[in-house]
Protein backbone atom coordinates (compact mmCIF):
# COMPACT_ATOMS: atom_id res chain seq x y z
CA UNK A 1 0.00 0.00 0.00
CA UNK A 2 1.22 3.63 -1.16
CA UNK A 3 1.57 6.35 1.46
CA UNK A 4 -1.25 8.19 -0.60
CA UNK A 5 -3.84 5.37 -0.04
CA UNK A 6 -2.80 4.63 3.24
CA UNK A 7 -3.66 8.22 3.99
CA UNK A 8 -7.34 7.75 2.07
CA UNK A 9 -8.35 4.67 4.03
CA UNK A 10 -6.65 6.17 7.49
CA UNK A 11 -9.41 6.95 9.60
CA UNK A 12 -10.52 10.49 9.83
CA UNK A 13 -10.20 11.82 13.74
CA UNK A 14 -13.84 12.61 15.44
CA UNK A 15 -14.62 16.54 15.74
CA UNK A 16 -14.50 17.35 19.32
CA UNK A 17 -17.57 17.38 21.02
CA UNK A 18 -18.70 20.80 21.15
CA UNK A 19 -19.03 20.64 17.46
CA UNK A 20 -20.74 17.72 17.73
CA UNK A 21 -23.57 19.00 20.30
CA UNK A 22 -23.95 22.59 18.84
CA UNK A 23 -26.55 22.03 16.59
CA UNK A 24 -28.63 20.35 19.55
CA UNK A 25 -28.01 23.08 21.91
CA UNK A 26 -28.67 25.81 18.91
CA UNK A 27 -32.14 23.64 18.89
CA UNK A 28 -32.84 23.46 22.28
CA UNK A 29 -31.71 27.12 22.86
CA UNK A 30 -34.14 28.11 20.34
CA UNK A 31 -37.26 26.14 21.95
CA UNK A 32 -36.38 27.99 24.95
CA UNK A 33 -36.47 31.40 23.50
CA UNK A 34 -39.94 30.59 22.52
CA UNK A 35 -41.12 30.79 25.98
CA UNK A 36 -39.09 33.05 27.32
CA UNK A 37 -40.15 35.77 25.17
CA UNK A 38 -43.76 34.37 24.90
CA UNK A 39 -43.42 33.80 21.19
CA UNK A 40 -45.74 30.95 21.42
CA UNK A 41 -48.37 33.54 21.87
CA UNK A 42 -48.22 34.85 18.71
CA UNK A 43 -49.50 31.01 17.03
CA UNK A 44 -52.42 31.26 19.41
CA UNK A 45 -56.11 31.73 17.78
CA UNK A 46 -56.89 34.80 20.04
CA UNK A 47 -53.86 36.82 18.75
CA UNK A 48 -54.96 36.07 15.18
CA UNK A 49 -58.47 37.15 15.66
CA UNK A 50 -56.93 40.36 17.47
CA UNK A 51 -55.42 41.43 14.83
CA UNK A 52 -56.39 40.18 12.25
CA UNK A 53 -57.43 43.80 9.76
CA UNK A 54 -53.43 44.23 10.46
CA UNK A 55 -51.95 40.96 9.41
CA UNK A 56 -54.24 41.10 6.18
CA UNK A 57 -53.41 44.50 5.46
CA UNK A 58 -49.49 43.37 5.63
CA UNK A 59 -50.30 40.63 3.49
CA UNK A 60 -51.51 42.27 0.42
CA UNK A 61 -48.49 44.95 1.11
CA UNK A 62 -45.95 42.57 1.51
CA UNK A 63 -47.19 39.08 -0.63
CA UNK A 64 -43.96 37.76 -1.31
CA UNK A 65 -42.06 38.18 2.28
CA UNK A 66 -45.74 36.90 3.58
CA UNK A 67 -44.81 33.93 1.33
CA UNK A 68 -41.30 32.96 2.72
CA UNK A 69 -42.26 34.08 6.14
CA UNK A 70 -44.61 31.35 6.50
CA UNK A 71 -42.57 28.93 5.18
CA UNK A 72 -39.70 29.88 7.88
CA UNK A 73 -42.17 29.85 10.54
CA UNK A 74 -43.73 26.17 9.71
CA UNK A 75 -40.07 25.13 9.04
CA UNK A 76 -39.37 26.98 12.72
CA UNK A 77 -42.60 24.98 14.28
CA UNK A 78 -42.12 21.55 13.01
CA UNK A 79 -38.60 21.55 14.22
CA UNK A 80 -39.19 22.76 17.73
CA UNK A 81 -42.38 21.81 18.35
CA UNK A 82 -43.66 25.19 19.30
CA UNK A 83 -47.50 24.83 20.50
CA UNK A 84 -50.14 27.02 19.25
CA UNK A 85 -52.25 27.20 16.35
CA UNK A 86 -50.52 27.29 13.23
CA UNK A 87 -52.16 27.51 10.04
CA UNK A 88 -51.13 25.09 7.55
CA UNK A 89 -53.02 22.05 6.43
CA UNK A 90 -55.08 20.08 7.37
CA UNK A 91 -55.03 15.93 6.04
CA UNK A 92 -53.44 16.73 2.95
CA UNK A 93 -57.08 18.01 1.96
CA UNK A 94 -58.41 14.50 3.10
CA UNK A 95 -61.32 15.64 5.57
CA UNK A 96 -62.68 18.20 2.91
CA UNK A 97 -64.92 15.15 1.83
CA UNK A 98 -63.10 15.79 -2.20
CA UNK A 99 -61.94 12.58 -2.25
CA UNK A 100 -64.11 9.30 -1.99
CA UNK A 101 -63.52 5.61 -1.49
CA UNK A 102 -64.07 3.86 -5.25
CA UNK A 103 -63.82 7.01 -6.76
CA UNK A 104 -61.20 8.93 -9.16
CA UNK A 105 -58.70 11.12 -7.12
CA UNK A 106 -59.97 14.71 -8.75
CA UNK A 107 -57.13 16.19 -10.79
CA UNK A 108 -54.84 18.70 -9.79
CA UNK A 109 -55.33 18.18 -5.84
CA UNK A 110 -52.80 16.91 -3.73
CA UNK A 111 -52.96 13.59 -4.09
CA UNK A 112 -53.30 13.63 -7.83
CA UNK A 113 -49.99 16.00 -7.52
CA UNK A 114 -48.35 13.60 -5.26
CA UNK A 115 -49.70 10.04 -5.10
CA UNK A 116 -47.44 8.81 -2.58
CA UNK A 117 -49.41 10.62 -0.55
CA UNK A 118 -52.46 8.34 -0.72
CA UNK A 119 -51.07 5.45 1.75
CA UNK A 120 -50.88 7.79 4.41
CA UNK A 121 -54.80 8.73 4.34
CA UNK A 122 -56.34 5.95 2.06
CA UNK A 123 -57.00 3.23 4.57
CA UNK A 124 -59.99 1.57 6.68
CA UNK A 125 -59.16 4.01 9.20
CA UNK A 126 -59.04 7.36 6.96
CA UNK A 127 -61.95 6.23 4.89
CA UNK A 128 -64.06 5.32 8.58
CA UNK A 129 -62.82 8.89 9.92
CA UNK A 130 -64.55 10.38 6.63
CA UNK A 131 -67.55 8.70 7.60
CA UNK A 132 -68.17 9.36 10.44
CA UNK A 133 -67.82 13.28 9.78
CA UNK A 134 -69.93 12.50 6.80
CA UNK A 135 -73.05 11.22 9.48
CA UNK A 136 -72.52 14.29 11.69
CA UNK A 137 -72.40 16.06 9.28
CA UNK A 138 -75.89 15.37 7.71
CA UNK A 139 -77.77 15.51 11.04
CA UNK A 140 -75.79 18.98 12.14
CA UNK A 141 -75.40 21.04 8.76
CA UNK A 142 -72.12 21.44 9.76
CA UNK A 143 -69.52 20.85 7.22
CA UNK A 144 -66.50 17.77 7.22
CA UNK A 145 -63.94 20.80 7.28
CA UNK A 146 -65.30 22.66 10.23
CA UNK A 147 -66.16 19.20 12.34
CA UNK A 148 -62.82 18.41 11.68
CA UNK A 149 -61.47 21.47 13.04
CA UNK A 150 -63.95 21.32 15.80
CA UNK A 151 -62.44 17.77 16.91
CA UNK A 152 -58.75 18.20 16.49
CA UNK A 153 -58.80 21.59 18.99
CA UNK A 154 -60.85 19.89 21.32
CA UNK A 155 -58.39 17.18 21.83
CA UNK A 156 -56.37 17.98 24.82
CA UNK A 157 -53.06 16.10 23.83
CA UNK A 158 -52.53 18.84 20.44
CA UNK A 159 -50.98 21.55 20.75
CA UNK A 160 -51.04 22.96 16.84
CA UNK A 161 -54.00 22.29 14.49
CA UNK A 162 -52.47 22.25 10.47
CA UNK A 163 -55.15 23.42 8.69
CA UNK A 164 -55.25 24.82 4.76
CA UNK A 165 -54.99 28.91 4.51
CA UNK A 166 -54.40 29.96 1.14
CA UNK A 167 -57.29 32.47 1.55
CA UNK A 168 -58.95 34.42 4.36
CA UNK A 169 -61.78 32.36 4.09
CA UNK A 170 -60.10 29.46 5.77
CA UNK A 171 -58.82 31.74 8.32
CA UNK A 172 -62.42 32.52 9.24
CA UNK A 173 -63.08 29.25 9.02
CA UNK A 174 -60.84 27.79 11.46
CA UNK A 175 -62.40 30.71 14.04
CA UNK A 176 -65.96 29.43 13.55
CA UNK A 177 -64.51 26.47 14.14
CA UNK A 178 -63.29 27.37 17.28
CA UNK A 179 -66.29 29.37 18.15
CA UNK A 180 -68.92 26.18 17.06
CA UNK A 181 -67.03 23.57 19.25
CA UNK A 182 -68.54 20.44 19.83
CA UNK A 183 -70.32 18.48 22.54
CA UNK A 184 -69.15 15.47 24.55
CA UNK A 185 -71.42 13.20 22.89
CA UNK A 186 -70.03 14.23 19.06
CA UNK A 187 -66.44 14.00 20.31
CA UNK A 188 -67.29 10.71 21.30
CA UNK A 189 -68.58 9.74 17.89
CA UNK A 190 -65.99 10.71 15.98
CA UNK A 191 -63.29 9.54 18.05
CA UNK A 192 -64.95 6.15 18.14
CA UNK A 193 -63.06 3.22 16.90
CA UNK A 194 -63.60 2.60 12.98
CA UNK A 195 -65.95 -0.51 11.75
CA UNK A 196 -64.40 -1.89 9.18
CA UNK A 197 -65.01 -0.46 5.62
CA UNK A 198 -66.79 -3.03 3.32
CA UNK A 199 -66.02 -2.97 -0.76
Amino acid sequence: MTGAEHKQTAIEPRKPLWVRVLPLLLVVAAFAAVFIFGLDEFLSFEMLKNHRKTVMEWYVDNHFVAIISMILIYALVVALSIPGAVWLSLGAGFLTGKYRLGQDIPSGTRFDVIPGHQPIYFHDVGWAALGRLDEVAAETGRSLVDLALSWVIAQPGVTSVLIGCRTTAHVDQAFEAEAAGLGEELIARLSADPDPIED
